[in-house]
Formats: C-alpha cells, structure tokens, sequence
C-alpha cells in the first residue's frame, strides 16, 4: 500500500507555515505599541493638573485712583467664580499710584518761575489768581483694601471692604523721570517743580481744594455688598450681579464725601480652549453717587465704568492677565478740558496660586488722556480661601 501523505504536506507548500508567522509579527508589535500609548495617555492624565480645567480668577481687581474721584464708590471687576472657595475668604490689596497733572495755566506759570523749584504757598495763590477752572495734583496715594467674603452657596455670596487711603510726596518720581529718559520719553514737564512733593490746588464751579503737604492717612467709609451667579455650575459662560453700597460713617473730608454711594455691576465670562486655558472677561456697572455734590451744575449723580479683559493660563497654577478700563469724567463740563474727558488706563498683571494662598501683581498705565488719571500704578495683592485647603 503506498505511504499516507502527511497532514502538513497536504496542507501548504513547504515553508508557507514560517511565512505566516512573521506577516502576523508587524501586527502584533502595532497593537503593543498601541496599548503601550494608551497606557501612558491614562496614566499622565491621572496625573494631578493635567486633566483638570484652568481654574482662572477673572479681571484683576484694581480700581482707578483719580483723586477727584477717590472717595466714591467704584466697582471692583467681579472675580471669577471659580475664585471662591466655600465659606470665608479673606483678600488684601496694595494699590499704590504716582501722579502729575496740571492743567494748561498751572503750567504756564510753573514755566514763568524758572528751573525745578519747590511749590510754595505763594506759587498756589498765584495757581488761584487764574481765571477760571485750575487744577493741579503732584503726589503719591495708596489704598490698602481689605475685603472679606463668606460664600453662602454656589450662587450666592457676601462681602465687605473697608478701605484705608495714604498720601504721600513719593519716592518713585526720580525712577518715572529715568525711565522717561532712558526711552527718549517726555518727562511730562516735571523738571519745573521739586520732586517727591505732595501739592493738590484746584478749583472746579464752586468747590475750591488747596493741600500743601499730605493730608492725614485713615480709614474710608466701609462698603457692602452681595454677589449673585445668574448661570448654572459646569458652563464655560457666567454671569455675575453684585449690588454694593459705600456706607457714609464719616463727615465730608479727604477720607470720605460725606455721602453714600450705590453700585450695580453686571459681569459677563466666558472661558475657552484646551481645558478652559483662556478666558475674556466683560464687566458693566453704574453707581448712583449720593450724600452732598460740590457742585451740581458740574457733577455727576451717577459713574458707569466699562472693563474688557484677557486671561491666558500659562500653567495650572500661574496667569496672565490684560485688561482695559474706561469711564466718563466725575466733572460733566468744565473750563478745563482734560477734566471732562474720559478716563482710560491699561492693566497687565501676574496671579498664581499655591493652595488656598493667591497672590497677583498688576502694572496700571494711564492712556489716551494723560491728566485726568494717575499717571503710573502699581497694586500688590493676596488672598486665602479658608474653605478649600
């Protein structure tokens, strides 16, 4: 009987079999390869801060420091949502400015004195001998800005404020007149007065401010106010409403107008990208300005103010932040132009968060019109979120 053919034999030629092997081998090393990513993928984005949203704080919570108007109630832009931890938290803010503004016939006769000569009391009598409005502020002022809120729930929260103003000649105007000079900038006519002076003269309609050094340091009148979100948790959108009253404790002076101010404010955010890693900021509000106007005929009754500001996370933990402010003039018309126009000032600032410890620094610039706001800025500023250790 002839031999049985082998099952091998009949199956494939010889060699098919090894073939086989080694066309299924590239398969194989892929769906490693492929698992092996995807492990890794798993793996980073169980990693702390690579898988969570940017927690953004919002606007940075800097207000305008004109003189004229530093005694009113302003809105601060609403902080982000996200900001707040359950319960108490507690935010301290530095703001300190440096300011020359004079108006055209303050500076016709700083220039007929001569030189860089000290402002004397005969020079604020002949300021004074000018028909007409007159205004002229050389000096530094600070406000320290202490603000306590309790957060009710996730819609709702508490706060209070209680200002205190410093005023001071300055240390900062021989570095203002170096960095001018240093980027072939206009020195904004200081070389016609002494540095580091605290001079206020003005006179606008019937109210009339002569200060020859600074005034004393001290608490303003205390603000309160509640903050409302309007959208639900878990949305790139919110909308914020805060309702905030300056609460008069103090007769008119440099501290206080006498009267109380109210405020509304109306905050639009929206966060965008990878993560929520930017974010754009739109912030409205109007205070209705109570108690005794100098002047009615010049002065407003009510202050709108207008903030757009940009966020980018440059990590979890750090921002950056860009953001543009304008409002009208506390004076409706007066006989000096640049105290009718409105104000406008550039922000940039830094802010990191370590825990339940958040600190900021900010950089304001006055803008477009340049003597009616503090000409340069600076604010410092921490908070501690009691609820979220």
């Amino acid at each position: 009987m002839p031999a049985a053919k082998s099952s091998l034999a009949t199956d494939a030629p010889p060699g098919t079999g090894d073939r086989r092997g080694r066309d299924h081998a590239p398969a194989r090393a892929r769906a490693r390869l492929a698992g092996a990513l995807c492990a890794l993928a798993t793996a980073l984005a169980a990693l702390p801060g690579l898988a969570q949203e940017y927690q953004l704080a919002g606007p940075l919570p800097a207000r305008d420091l004109t003189a004229y108007h530093l005694t009113r109630l302003e809105m601060v832009p609403a902080q982000s949502s996200s900001a707040l931890g359950n319960g108490w938290n507690l935010e301290v803010d530095l703001t300190h400015a440096n300011t020359f503004v004079k108006s055209p016939g303050v500076l016709d006769q700083l220039k007929r004195r001569g030189g860089r000569k000290p402002f004397s009391a005969q020079d604020a009598q002949a300021v004074l001998a000018i028909r007409g409005d007159v205004s002229y502020l050389d000096g530094e002022l600070g406000l320290l800005a202490p603000t306590l809120r309790y957060k009710l729930d996730e819609r709702r929260s508490l706060f209070l404020v209680w200002p205190l103003y410093y005023f001071t000649g300055g240390i900062f105007d021989s570095t203002i007149e170096g960095f001018h000079h240093a980027f072939g900038l206009g020195n904004g006519d200081r070389q016609f007065v002494a540095r580091n002076e605290f001079r206020v003269v003005y006179r606008v309609g019937r109210e009339q401010v002569v200060q020859l050094g600074a005034p004393p340091s001290g608490l303003s009148d205390p603000i309160l106010g509640i903050r409302c979100r309007l959208l639900p948790p878990g949305s790139r959108w919110d909308l914020i409403v805060e309702l905030a009253a300056r609460v008069a404790l103090r007769r008119r002076g440099g501290l206080s107008t006498g009267g109380s101010d109210l405020g509304l404010q109306l905050a639009l955010h929206r966060t965008f990208g990878r993560q929520g890693r930017q974010a754009l900021y739109l912030d409205w509000s109007e205070v209705h300005l109570g108690g005794p106007l100098p002047d009615r005929r010049l002065d407003r009754n009510s202050m709108p103010a207008y903030v757009a500001g940009y966020e980018i996370g440059l990590t979890h933990q750090t921002s950056v932040v860009v953001q543009a402010y304008m409002s009208p003039s506390v004076f409706r018309h007066s006989a000096v132009a640049t105290l009718a126009q409105n104000r406008y000032e550039l922000l940039a600032g830094v802010r990191s968060r370590r825990g339940p410890l958040t600190w900021h620094l900010v950089l304001v610039e006055n803008i477009i019109h340049l003597e009616n706001t503090p000409d340069v800025g600076a604010q410092i500023g921490l908070g501690w979120r009691f609820g979220n250790r």
